[in-house]
């Protein structure tokens, strides 16, 4: 108890006498000032409107966690994939083709969200890989929500919010280019086409197109390509009553790759570019939804809207599946191993 007490006195002892010292010869602390400039865009990534029109109120308002990826941030990450936007959420892992499903398989608080999908707050069940070049926002609902969105949505709900036409002219057009054989060229169109006198109402007309192609890195043969067109019209812009016709076809062809055939728990002791099944795998998804939606909003408390949806997805594929022998071990030469293919054939 002594000790401690002298040792705090003999600190608060030195401390004092070097304010003095200082103060004696004159010395002030010196503050350097560092000056930022730049544009506040924090706003942009803020999105407390619901695009889901099943949920009424605000997302400040609504008991559930909802996590938002607005269209800034998407475009800020540079954002190829929905999988690419989902990694942006806690609470969300990825599967990687397990139980032979393609496309995304997405797990929300350990349950199987595949089945959970939504497009602008109607079920999207396509198995096909999905492409954000059309999304104005991703929401996720975190948690049970069975008794909005009906049976399952156990771990939670992901909706797709798509890009609507507005008033205001839009060109907006990006390429990226990459490392990997990466070739991504994505156009955003909008034309307002009338306005009518003294009533503020208008029509307008936007499209959204795609052109994708990438290998893989690190790994030999396996690519992917995608294509995709978004054309959609709205009528009654500004309007108590407003009519929304959409369409949206997705195009992918890949050369699907199944990687090394597992030895002992572990992959094999081989280069990580070899590839083991056909460059005449292939694995082709079509994707083609249409919609109209009519809404009509009668006051700021009361609005009515129906949405009507014809959806259509083709999968064909071709897949091989590298295996190898019970017996072998992770010690035998790998030049000495035969691997079998296994080829299912779903067309």
């Amino acid at each position: 108890m002594r000790m401690r007490r002298l040792i705090s006195n003999t600190l608060v002892g030195t401390g004092a006498g070097t304010m003095l010292a200082g103060m004696a010869f004159g010395r002030e602390p010196r503050v350097e000032e560092i000056l930022v400039e730049g544009v506040l865009r924090r706003g942009s990534y803020l999105q407390d409107e619901n695009s889901i029109g099943k949920l009424t109120e605000s997302l400040l308002d609504t008991p559930q966690p909802v996590t938002t990826l607005s269209s800034q941030m998407l475009q800020d990450r540079n954002v190829m994939s929905l999988d690419d936007a989902l990694r942006n959420v806690p609470g969300i892992t990825l599967g990687a083709g397990e139980f032979s499903w393609q496309g995304n398989s997405p797990t929300v608080r350990g349950f199987s969200s595949r089945n959970d999908m939504f497009l602008d707050g109607m079920r999207d069940t396509g198995n096909y890989a999905r492409d954000p070049f059309n999304m104005d926002s991703v929401q996720v609902l975190l948690g049970p929500s069975s008794v909005v969105f009906g049976r399952g949505s156990t771990g939670g709900v992901i909706n797709q919010s798509t890009r609507k036409p507005q008033q205001d002219e839009l060109r907006s057009l990006h390429v990226n280019m990459g490392n990997a054989g990466i070739r991504r060229i994505t156009a955003d169109l909008n034309q307002p086409l009338s306005m009518g006198e003294n009533t503020g109402e208008s029509s307008a007309f936007r499209v959204n197109v795609l052109a994708h192609q990438a290998d893989v890195p690190g790994r030999d043969v396996a690519e992917s390509r995608r294509y995709g067109l978004a054309p959609s019209l709205s009528l009654g812009l500004g309007s108590a009553t407003r009519l929304t016709l959409s369409y949206m076809r997705l195009d992918s062809e890949s050369i699907p790759d199944y990687g090394f055939p597992w030895i002992e728990g572990r992959p094999p002791r081989v280069d990580r570019e070899n590839f083991y099944g056909f460059e005449t795998d292939f694995l082709d998804t079509r994707a083609e939804v249409a919609s109209a939606v009519l809404d009509r909003r009668i006051n700021s408390a009361v609005s009515l809207d129906a949405q009507v949806r014809y959806a259509g997805y083709e999968r064909k594929s071709r897949i091989t599946e590298p295996q190898v022998d019970a017996f072998v071990s992770l010690d035998d030469d790998p030049r000495n191993v035969i691997v079998h293919r296994k080829v299912p054939r779903n067309a």
